[in-house]
């Protein structure tokens, strides 16, 4: 098992493909796959991983991330990868709404779709009734980052207690390891304090095994994703907390959406809109329960055996149709 991981990229290396060619030549695979984020291979420099001689001859797929972040990147740029794309073997994407970017700058031929694979939902506890008199456990999960909604949850928090006295916020959210995510927090817990809710707001800013995260989780009545912008192609946030086995309210953004019925859609993005949502989710009991097995349904149909074996299989007549090609048969 110790062998099954090669460390092959220093964080920061923004510059060009860095050590991965000579990686690639040493262990000399059959086929590549590339995990693309462009925080981490910008789009520029991806050409170059791409046109490497260490890649000739081999399935070379791509998973790319963030397709929103390539058709709105300048257009020199994005042409250049777009053309070293269309070279490869396969553009993988994880929702309808990033093939469609993919077919509309020019790389139809060669894209494909694969769901993102996730883990079986935990088991869960049974939905319960609740009145306003009941203490409610509200919960955010993922990095503490601008984007994520959190100060507007905190504002709707406010909001929602006024008809549920009761209700508690539990930010299990973790400081990502840059400046703004510090300054953020700073200015939440500020928030928080001016608002009078230090008692009704929990802050866990540590970043938890999967484990416990899900222990938390599965102690929410909800559990609220009030995302504002992403480009992102999908969440690992919202699987975890899918996973969880408790309701989900979610923001209507394309981030979001491949969730469907296994999420509750808040009506808006705004503080008022999301406290409005959560409290409508409180009150309906079977719309909660109804968005746990759906969620259920959801996570098996992405099951990573079920994703595996797909890429297993695509790979594989990936490498035999090449091995024909060479053959002329």
């Amino acid at each position: 098992a110790a062998d099954l991981v090669y460390p092959s990229w220093q964080a920061g290396a923004l510059d060009g493909p860095g050590a991965l060619p000579g990686a690639i030549l040493r262990h000399d695979p059959q086929a590549l796959v590339i995990q693309h984020q462009p925080g981490l291979i910008p789009w520029a420099a991806l050409p170059a991983l791409l046109e490497h001689p260490a890649l000739h001859g081999r399935v070379v797929c791509v998973t790319l991330h963030n397709t929103q972040d390539l058709v709105d990147a300048a257009g020199p740029i994005r042409d250049r990868a777009v053309a070293a794309l269309a070279r490869t073997s396969r553009v993988v994407v994880h929702t309808l709404a990033d093939l469609n970017n993919l077919v509309g700058i020019g790389l139809a031929s060669n894209a494909c779709l694969i769901p993102h694979g996730a883990s079986a939902a935990e088991a869960h506890r049974p939905v319960r009734a609740l009145t306003a008199e009941d203490p409610v456990r509200l919960g955010c999960y993922g990095f503490f980052l601008p984007g994520k909604g959190i100060p507007e949850l905190i504002e709707a928090l406010a909001i929602v207690r006024r008809d549920w006295p009761r209700a508690t916020l539990h930010l299990i959210d973790a400081e990502y390891p840059d400046p703004l995510s510090a300054a953020l927090i700073a200015r939440c817990r500020a928030r928080v304090q001016a608002l009078g809710l230090d008692a009704a707001v929990t802050f866990e800013t540590r970043f938890l095994p999967h484990a416990e995260s899900a222990r938390l989780l599965g102690a929410c009545d909800v559990v609220v994703l009030p995302y504002q912008h992403s480009k992102e192609g999908s969440s690992a946030s919202l699987r975890t907390a899918l996973q969880a086995g408790v309701p989900v309210a979610v923001t209507s953004l394309p981030l979001l959406d491949e969730a469907g019925p296994a999420s509750i859609l808040l009506p808006g993005l705004s503080a008022e809109a999301i406290a409005t949502g959560i409290g409508r989710a409180l009150q309906d009991r079977d719309a909660r329960s109804a968005a746990v097995l759906s969620a259920a349904e959801w996570l098996a149909a992405r099951d990573w055996a079920v994703v595996g074996q797909r890429w297993q299989s695509m790979l594989e007549a990936l490498w035999a149709s090449r091995a024909i090609i060479r053959s002329g048969s």
